[in-house]
């Protein structure tokens, strides 16, 4: 909930509201973080996120992607979707579109 300025050691609350249901963390942290966690093709680089849907067993998500390089769409199913994209996240839109920033 607090954000540090440690050149000038003050700390500044970020989160004032406690039902505040989710955190913001610095993407690079983040990427960082997940990436060396995982193995090498778990992230798919050169892809366009379209769209996802809970998988029919209800234990994974599709999802659709299109691949940069050839404009081709691949379907994708996985067991963990991380939403990374950003402040304008397209993904939390889709999962909580009434949210403003």
């Amino acid at each position: 909930n607090q954000a540090t300025d440690s050149h000038n050691r003050i700390t500044m609350p970020i989160a004032r509201d406690e039902k505040f249901n989710f955190r913001a963390v610095y993407w690079n942290d983040l990427h960082g973080l997940l990436y060396n966690a995982l193995p090498s093709e778990t992230v798919l680089w050169g892809h366009q996120f379209l769209a996802f849907q809970p998988a029919h067993d209800k234990n994974s998500v599709k999802i659709q992607a299109r691949i940069v390089e050839s404009g081709n769409t691949v379907e994708i199913v996985g067991d963990l979707l991380v939403a990374a994209d950003g402040s304008m996240s397209i993904i939390r839109h889709l999962l909580l579109p009434d949210c403003k920033l």
